[in-house]
C-alpha cells in the first residue's frame, strides 16, 4: 500500500511536469504565432507600398522608371492624366481679364466639336513679356486628347463710348503710353489699356477723341521729337 502511494505521487508529479511543459509550449507557440501575424501584416503593408494609386480615374500618360529601378519618396515615377474634365489654357488682355469672373460660361471649339466650358481661374499678374493674363477654362474631356488645341469664345459686355487705338500704337513698358502728334511735335500720352477687340485696343487716360495717334514704329519715338507728316 505504501509503495502504491509513492508510485501514485511520482505519477502525479510527472503529470504536473508534463502539464507545465505543455503550457510553456503553448505559450511559446502563441508568441511565435503573434510574431508571424505581425510579419504578415508588415509584408502586406510593404506589398501595398509597391502599388501606385492615383487619387482620381485617368490614363497613364508617361512612365519615368523601369522594373528594378530604385526610387525615392519624392521622385515622379509616372504621369496620370484625368480625362473626365480637362483644362484649356488661354491668354487674354488686361481688359478682358478684368471683365471676366470665375464661373463664366465659355464656348469652346475643339476637334471633337463645340462644347461649353467654365472659367475656373484667372491670373492676376500679367506675363512680363506679352502683358497678357492667363485664363483656365474647364471642359468635358470626352473625346479630347491632352495637349490638343482648342479655341474659346468668351462673351463680354458690349463696349460703348470708349476710345480705341491700333494695338501697334501702344508703347508697352513699366507704363503703357501712346504717341500723338500736335503741331508737328510728338507727345507721349500715358494710357491704361483695356479690352482688346480684334486689332484695336481700348484705352483710358488723357487721350482725346480726334488726337492724331502714331500707329507704327512707336519704339523709336520719344517725347518732344519733331516730325513731318506725309500723306500716303
Amino acid at each position: 500500500s505504501q509503495s502504491k502511494y509513492g508510485e501514485t505521487v511520482q505519477n502525479l508529479l510527472r503529470l504536473q511536469v508534463e502539464e507545465e511543459n505543455l503550457r510553456y509550449s503553448v505559450e511559446v507557440a502563441e508568441a511565435r504565432l503573434q510574431l508571424r501575424e505581425a510579419a504578415l501584416r508588415q509584408a502586406r503593408r510593404n506589398v501595398g507600398r509597391t502599388r501606385l494609386k492615383a487619387p482620381f480615374d485617368g490614363v497613364v500618360n508617361a512612365v519615368h522608371v523601369e522594373k528594378g529601378d530604385y526610387v525615392t519618396p519624392s521622385q515622379v515615377v509616372a504621369e496620370v492624366v484625368q480625362i473626365d474634365d480637362m483644362d484649356l489654357y488661354v491668354e487674354v488682355d488686361g481688359g478682358a481679364a478684368a471683365a471676366l469672373d470665375s464661373g463664366r460660361a465659355v464656348t469652346v471649339e475643339t476637334a471633337a466639336g463645340p462644347r461649353e466650358g467654365r472659367v475656373i481661374a484667372i491670373q492676376r499678374d500679367p506675363d512680363p513679356e506679352t502683358f497678357t493674363f492667363g485664363v483656365r477654362i474647364r471642359v468635358d474631356g470626352a473625346g479630347l486628347m491632352s495637349g490638343s488645341l482648342a479655341r474659346a469664345e468668351i462673351g463680354l459686355p458690349a463696349l460703348r463710348d470708349v476710345l480705341t487705338v491700333p494695338v501697334a500704337a501702344i508703347a508697352r513698358g513699366e507704363e503703357s503710353a501712346v504717341f500723338i502728334v500736335r503741331d508737328g511735335v510728338v507727345a507721349r500720352v500715358p494710357v491704361e489699356p483695356g479690352r482688346r477687340v480684334e486689332g484695336r485696343q481700348v484705352v483710358n487716360g488723357a487721350l482725346r477723341a480726334g488726337d492724331q495717334v502714331v500707329s507704327r514704329d512707336v519704339a523709336l519715338l520719344q517725347d518732344g521729337l519733331r516730325v513731318i507728316i506725309r500723306q500716303p
